[in-house]
């Protein structure tokens, strides 16, 4: 049963169309999307506790703490969840709001190992900025080791992340889903920068 696990989440990584199809295939329902997104949850949170670095020391998180965390991976899960279905059946997709949320429901659990251990290298990016905070106009010496750590994890989630969705709605170009959510990614980033305070 582990095993079988395993491997599958090892598939969700090496072959994400083949893995998104067998979810697709077994015929799963909300609740099971619910389970595995709140067995991501633990998942990330037990290894935000055991990797060194994935969070600043002397911070601790409550039980407020992780109910507010969960709550808010909850809504993310719905955002996301409800642009997947609509905005690929926009441009001829055939996935429905039950299939979105099993396919990210299985795609939030297989990231769940990898977010937690790339936060020490974000952690190293975020220290490097605060550094020059004092002086905005001096350039940010970002760490080469942790940014391309970064980069190539966040490559690797962003394909796999279209990929699943590429396979939710019978796609054939994955590098076409892969734009449109960067599109969507960076109209979100302008639109949101847009209501903050100018410094």
């Amino acid at each position: 049963m582990i095993g079988a696990v395993v491997e599958n989440i090892i598939g969700g990584y090496l072959h994400p169309r083949a893995s998104a199809r067998r979810m697709l295939d077994a015929g799963h329902g909300i609740e099971v999307a619910l389970q595995m997104l709140v067995l991501a949850f633990v998942v990330r949170e037990i290894f935000m506790v055991i990797t060194p670095g994935a969070r600043p020391e002397g911070v601790a998180v409550s039980l407020v703490g992780y109910l507010v965390s969960f709550f808010d991976a909850l809504m993310s899960f719905a955002v996301i969840t409800t642009l997947a279905c609509y905005v690929g059946r926009i441009f001829g997709g055939v996935g429905t709001m039950r299939d979105s949320a099993v396919v990210l429901g299985w795609y939030t659990l297989v990231t769940s190992f990898v977010v937690p251990l790339v936060m020490p290298a974000l952690m190293r990016i975020y220290e490097a900025a605060a550094a020059t905070a004092e002086d905005p106009s001096a350039p940010v010496p970002l760490p080469a080791g942790p940014a391309m750590i970064m980069l190539a994890t966040s490559s690797i989630v962003l394909w796999m992340l279209a990929s699943y969705i590429a396979e939710l709605h019978r796609f054939n170009r994955t590098l076409s889903v892969l734009s449109v959510i960067i599109g969507i990614a960076l109209a979100v980033s302008v639109l949101v920068s847009s209501f903050l305070p100018l410094a």
